[in-house]
């Protein structure tokens, strides 16, 4: 077991040089990862969805889909390579206030675990994201991204913190990194499902000391996910929440999102 944890490493900081998708604060992945992944030989499949009741009513450049009334959907096939390693594709949908429905772009990522049973009751993981978007979602076509999954969890309790690193691959901005963290906490109730909270954020550039509080994106979720119930897995993954923007400079005012993901 230590050699494959060393292998899975080893693997992990070699995708430190290779690529993933940034965003400040992804509108489409609204999710905070733990270790949990598909298993080894199966596939998977997850829904993310969200939608802007409230948001910014201007695009910020050329060509951006503006947030407020936006409905996205986020299509995120897997695979388990091996018991350490998740493969994935995300394909990006949207329909505009307008009604008008188009294609944003696709992803593909590697999520590497330490097998959680070797660590427990902590978790450790990394995931590698490259991506290509369209102008709608992005002013830069290709972005990358390295997330890292560090976490508790016990019966009743989960703490989870995703420091995300990323940057455009061109535009002037190019191998300019920022620091997008997320987090999450939760306790379950132990009745087959848990309330938590989630927080999202883009912080700004590390280059320029980070931006000032006001220019800076925080998105605060209340969430429920179902959990197993008397030793019972429900039949699907299911996270909801409803959140809230706490500065200006965030997408979205009032905003609600589910993520639905099952075994295929």
């Amino acid at each position: 077991m230590a050699s494959l944890r060393r292998r899975a490493w080893a693997i992990a900081a070699c995708c430190l040089f290779t690529p993933g998708l940034a965003f400040a604060i992804d509108p489409f992945e609204l999710q905070v990862y733990d270790a949990n992944i598909t298993p080894k030989g199966q596939f998977g499949l997850e829904l993310h969805s969200n939608y802007t009741f409230s948001g910014r009513k201007t695009p910020s450049y050329s060509g951006e889909l503006v947030p407020d009334g936006a409905f996205r959907v986020q299509f995120e096939p897997t695979y388990g390579a091996a018991e350490w390693l998740e493969l994935g594709l995300h394909a990006y949908t949207w329909v505009s206030s307008e009604g008008n429905p188009d294609f944003g772009g696709v992803m593909i990522r590697g999520l590497f675990v330490v097998p959680p049973e070797s660590t427990a009751p902590f978790f450790f993981g990394i995931k590698a994201e490259l991506g290509w978007v369209t102008k709608a979602i992005s002013e830069e076509a290709w972005d990358q991204e390295f997330r890292f999954v560090l976490g508790y969890s016990d019966r009743v309790f989960l703490a989870v913190i995703n420091p995300i690193v990323g940057w455009p691959l061109q535009g002037s901005t190019m191998f300019r990194p920022e620091f997008e963290p997320s987090a999450k906490l939760a306790i379950d109730t132990q009745a087959g499902f848990s309330l938590g909270f989630e927080h999202f954020s883009s912080l700004g550039a590390f280059s320029d000391g980070f931006d000032s509080a006001s220019e800076q994106q925080h998105l605060f979720f209340s969430v429920l996910d179902l959990t197993d119930k008397q030793g019972v897995p429900p039949p699907f993954a299911l996270n909801i929440g409803v959140g809230r923007g706490l500065t200006d400079a965030t997408h979205a005012k009032w905003i609600a999102k589910a993520v639905v993901g099952f075994n295929l």
